[in-house]
């Protein structure tokens, strides 16, 4: 599991580093980041907190039953089972010591198409931007994206949050990028 789980978070940091490239990029305060909740989990949590508040929402994550068990960088959590009317959640977290440096999430729903509209107007208000925004939209009502990041220079970026919704999935990440990298050296 922990190959598995390294190569995930090595391919998201790619995934991150690719994504920064583009222009125009959606900035908004460090804070805002840290905090917004992706599953009840947010950056600014402890490892213990997130592994715990996890656990007593009914995630499970393999072999792991207490907070001591996870001696790794990487974790996944899951709850739910695929194709059921509930769905199924995925739930990767990484760590650099004392702080959670990545959320990456994955849900599904199949048979059942999600909002986007709603999903992506939940993160345009909390992150306070408006509706004529086109790096932060929903392209129609089971489809839309969203990233924000803490700075403008892609060099400077620190802190980032996505939000992907393809009509059955959802995918959304929260993460301290230069702290994921050096975790994965």
């Amino acid at each position: 599991m922990a190959i598995r789980m390294k190569r995930l978070l090595a391919s998201g940091a790619l995934f991150f580093v690719i994504a920064d490239l583009s222009a125009d990029e959606l900035v908004r305060d460090a804070s805002l980041i840290e905090t917004i909740p992706i599953q009840g989990i947010t950056l600014a949590m402890t490892p213990k907190e997130a592994f715990d508040y996890l656990f007593e929402q009914g995630f499970s994550a393999g072999d792991f039953e207490k907070f001591e068990d996870w001696q790794e960088t990487g974790i996944e959590f899951v709850r739910g089972v695929y194709g059921s009317p509930d769905g199924h959640t995925s739930l990767a977290l990484s760590r650099d010591g004392e702080r959670i440096v990545q959320i990456s999430e994955t849900y599904s729903q199949p048979g059942r198409p999600l909002d986007a509209v709603s999903e992506i107007g939940s993160v345009r208000r909390y992150f306070g931007i408006t509706d004529d925004t086109p790096k932060c939209k929903a392209a129609n009502p089971h489809n839309g994206n969203c990233r924000v990041q803490d700075v403008t220079e892609a060099q400077d970026v620190d802190l980032v949050y996505g939000l992907q919704v393809m009509s059955i999935m959802r995918t959304s990440y929260a993460t301290r990028k230069k702290e994921l990298a050096s975790s994965l050296r």
